[in-house]
């Protein structure tokens, strides 16, 4: 159906977009090409479906780790020496490689477009495209020194599609000459420095998801923000519609008469389950890949839908009465008291509630439940 604008209208409308800056509306342009890029149209600009983008049932993580290692094919195929300057609690991967070997990187190029691969400057947005397994389409987009290689997945009904935020970076790194010393310089500042001396970046060799990846001596020290001890999560939780648990509870109360309450402390909405459990423990599985134990406090209950080996492989259920304390005290002094005594937790652990959701990259586990 042709929708007819008014001429007095249109002209509104166009002296209002002229008044726009000229950077934002390089930014609609850039991001209105990318969308065309992907299969939308005019009417279906700004949904999150796209016709190209492949189905997936891959967590975000599992993406991530598949195009590191597609990538790194890629560039061993074409014997490029390549590093590592990432780490991994980031969602996406970062490679370094030198700007000398740039012929053979179009020809690696080559082989992930064979693979359904896009590319795109990630400086820049609505830059993605499909890379063409018969040309060399990413000269153009080079000009900033970082490439993001990625493919536009689409999981579950389609409403969530992710693109580069998960794919693997490559920075074109250069040799420089500065007061009489050689450096290795990069497209933008890292984790240690984007320039270091020759003598300093001889590569180590070091563990990155699994995989044995080298890492410019300087990138690979222990900076003071790395999380180099590890850390577990202790969550209290009960399921408030369990008849034999309201009997605790009450009588709990009834030992604790004269005691006074908040009435937050023991209305039914703080111990009511709708689920939240469920959905805070998977984002942990997506996103919280520096988890080692997650225990879950209980007063003699397991949420429904557990099996037992939920509980073994991965959630330590530590079962804990509070019949002698008043029940609107099942807090983290009761959790730390109980579970720190076991060989099991951490010294460092981070207590959460069930309504706490953790959003970035994920581990490699995939929920159960």
């Amino acid at each position: 159906m042709m929708v007819r604008i008014p001429p007095l209208l249109l002209r509104r409308l166009r002296g209002a977009y002229s008044r726009v800056p000229a950077d934002v509306r390089q930014l609609l342009r850039q991001t209105y090409a990318g969308a065309r890029a992907l299969g939308w149209n005019r009417t279906r600009l700004g949904r999150t479906t796209s016709a190209r983008a492949i189905s997936s049932t891959r967590l975000p993580v599992e993406t991530k780790i598949l195009t590191f290692d597609d990538v790194r094919e890629a560039l061993e195929g074409q014997q490029i020496d390549h590093w590592s300057l990432g780490v991994a609690s980031e969602p996406m991967t970062k490679l370094g490689v030198s700007m000398e070997d740039w012929p053979k990187l179009e020809r690696a190029f080559q082989a992930l477009g064979g693979k359904g691969y896009w590319v795109a400057d990630p400086r820049r947005r609505g830059t993605g495209r499909p890379i063409a397994s018969s040309g060399h389409p990413i000269g153009g987009l080079a000009s900033g020194g970082v490439l993001s290689v990625y493919r536009p997945e689409k999981r579950g009904d389609g409403a969530w599609v992710t693109f580069d935020e998960y794919g693997c970076q490559i920075e074109l790194w250069e040799r420089q000459r500065h007061t009489g010393s050689t450096y290795m310089v990069g497209p933008r500042e890292n984790r240690a420095s984007m320039m270091i001396g020759i003598d300093e970046f001889e590569p180590v060799l070091e563990q990155l998801h699994g995989r044995t990846v080298p890492v410019p001596g300087p990138v690979a020290r222990t900076m003071v923000d790395d999380v180099d001890f590890p850390i577990d999560v202790v969550y209290t939780w009960v399921d408030g519609a369990d008849p034999a648990w309201r009997r605790r509870r009450l009588a709990a109360q009834a030992n604790q008469l004269g005691v006074p309450f908040h009435e937050e402390a023991v209305t039914e909405s703080r111990f009511t389950s709708r689920d939240e459990l469920k959905y805070s423990l998977r984002s942990l599985d997506y996103f919280a890949p520096w988890v080692r134990n997650v225990f879950l406090v209980t007063d003699r209950q397991a949420p429904r839908g557990w099996t037992a080996a939920i509980l073994v492989s991965r959630w330590s259920t530590i079962r804990t009465s509070f019949s002698t304390r008043p029940c609107c005290q099942a807090s983290t002094r009761i959790a730390s008291s109980r579970i720190c005594t076991t060989s099991k937790a951490s010294q460092s652990i981070t207590y959460t509630s069930t309504t706490m959701c953790f959003l970035g990259v994920g581990s490699n586990l995939r929920s159960s439940f």
